[in-house]
C-alpha cells in the first residue's frame, strides 16, 4: 500500500531511462525527524564556527577599551554558536515532521533516492561506498569525489569537519518496513554496477 503512495512522489524526480526497483515510505515520523536533525546539526557547524570566530575578532577590538567585555565576549560567542547549532538541528527536525507525508525512498537502476517534498538526496550506485543497517534505518554513504580526496590528503579535513563531511555524504532511509530486504537489494545493485 505505501509503495502506491511513494511512487507518485518519486516519479517526477527520475532521470530519463531510470527504472524503479523498489520504493516505499517511512513507517514512522520520529526516526525520519531524528535523521534530519542530525544532518541539520552538522550542516550548521560552518555557521556556528563563523559566529565563534567573529566573536573572537570582536574580542580583540575590545581588549584596550573594556576588560570586562574582553572576558564576556568568548562566552557570548560560544553561547551564540551553540544556539546556531541548536537552531540548525531543531529547524531540520521540525521541517521533517511537517513534511513526513511527502517523504519517499526509492532504489532505481542508477541510484538510491530520498525525496522530502521538493528536496532530493541521492547516491549513485557507482559512488556507493557503504550501506549498513541500524535498527529500521539503512544508512547509505557515497564515497569521496576526487576533489574531496585531494582536500583530505592536503589536511583540509580536521576531525569535526571530517565528521560533518561524512554526514553530508549520507542518505538515511529511515523507518523502513523491511530494512534487510532493502540492504540486500542495494548490495546486489552495487555488485552489478561495479562489474
Amino acid at each position: 500500500m505505501s509503495e502506491e503512495r511513494a511512487r507518485p512522489l518519486i516519479q517526477p524526480h527520475l532521470w530519463a531511462g531510470e527504472e524503479v526497483q523498489w520504493c516505499d515510505q517511512p513507517i514512522a515520523a520520529g526516526p525520519v525527524a531524528s535523521a534530519a536533525a542530525r544532518k541539520g546539526f552538522y550542516g550548521a557547524m560552518g555557521a556556528a564556527a563563523g559566529v565563534f570566530v567573529f566573536s573572537m575578532f570582536a574580542r580583540g577590538a575590545f581588549r584596550a577599551v573594556d576588560s570586562e567585555a574582553y572576558t564576556i565576549i568568548p562566552i557570548a560567542g560560544a553561547v551564540a554558536a551553540a544556539l546556531v547549532l541548536a537552531f540548525g538541528a531543531v529547524s531540520a527536525w521540525s521541517r521533517s515532521r511537517r513534511l513526513i507525508h511527502l517523504v519517499a525512498y526509492a532504489i532505481t537502476n542508477r541510484r538510491i533516492v530520498m525525496v522530502q517534498g521538493e528536496e532530493v538526496q541521492w547516491v549513485g550506485l557507482r559512488e556507493l561506498e557503504d550501506a549498513r543497517i541500524e535498527g529500521n534505518d539503512v544508512m547509505v554513504r557515497r564515497g569521496q569525489t576526487e576533489t574531496e580526496q585531494l582536500w583530505a590528503r592536503q589536511g583540509e579535513n580536521r576531525p569535526p569537519v571530517a565528521r560533518a563531511d561524512v554526514v553530508a555524504r549520507e542518505v538515511v532511509l529511515a523507518a523502513l518496513p523491511d530494512p534487510h530486504r532493502v540492504a540486500v537489494l542495494i548490495q546486489t545493485l552495487k555488485r552489478s554496477a561495479a562489474s
